[in-house]
């Protein structure tokens, strides 16, 4: 998905024949909801939204969307086993194939020396932060 709300929610509509994701997964969390609200929007009627962003302050959430279309919302605390194999090593393995596109989640980079300001920016989501990396 594109880091922009509104082409993700013209994105997903197209994809779905204007259904909505059956599971969409949040995965920024930080101190502001514009990404679980997002999730809201694109999940279909009676859809999932697994949260695992983490929010580090209290925050104000409009409950009235995900209940009218009575959307699953949960918040996994840990990752799962796949066909008794944790989810981890899949995902390393598809990393280290080229099976997926990380740079275009990165959307800040920091050297080693600069990491108090990397870990500022990735709690921030007023810069814009998706994944931050540290780099050596």
């Amino acid at each position: 998905m594109p880091a922009g709300g509104a082409d993700a929610i013209t994105l997903t509509r197209e994809l779905t024949g204007g259904v909505g994701a059956d599971l969409v997964v949040e995965a920024v969390g930080g101190t502001q909801t514009e990404t679980l609200q997002l999730a809201w929007q694109v999940v279909r009627p009676q859809g999932t939204v697994a949260v695992l962003g983490g929010f580090h302050e209290r925050v104000a959430i409009d409950l009235m969307p995900p209940l009218l279309k009575e959307v699953w919302t949960t918040f996994p605390v840990c990752y799962s086993v796949i066909d008794g194999r944790h989810d981890f090593e899949v995902a390393i393995e598809l990393l280290s194939a080229g099976g997926v596109r990380v740079s275009e989640l990165v959307t800040h980079r920091f050297p080693l020396h600069e990491a108090a300001a990397a870990f500022r920016t990735a709690a921030d989501k007023s810069t814009g932060s998706v994944k931050v990396q540290i780099v050596p």
